[in-house]
């Protein structure tokens, strides 16, 4: 099963790739008004990068979690 870092990782890839297509098309459109462009493209740059922000927290707490496994079975070998 995935990890729910991996899971974050593949939405927030699969995010970027949209919200870049989203860029794209809007500078092809002639006439839209370029403030409606930029507050549509910061609104996505902004949850583009809170998705990061929680790749990088899901990952600290896995690691986290990870050491302390490591540390309970280390103190368990120790007990025998």
């Amino acid at each position: 099963m995935a990890s729910d870092s991996t899971v974050i990782g593949k939405y927030r890839a699969g995010f970027s790739e949209c919200a870049g297509e989203v860029s794209r098309y809007l500078q092809s459109i002639d006439g839209l008004d370029p403030t409606i462009r930029g507050r549509l493209l910061q609104h996505l740059n902004d949850c583009t990068h809170k998705l990061a922000a929680m790749q990088v927290m899901q990952d600290q707490q896995s690691m986290q979690q990870q050491l302390a496994a490591s540390n309970h079975q280390v103190t368990l070998k120790r007990l025998k």
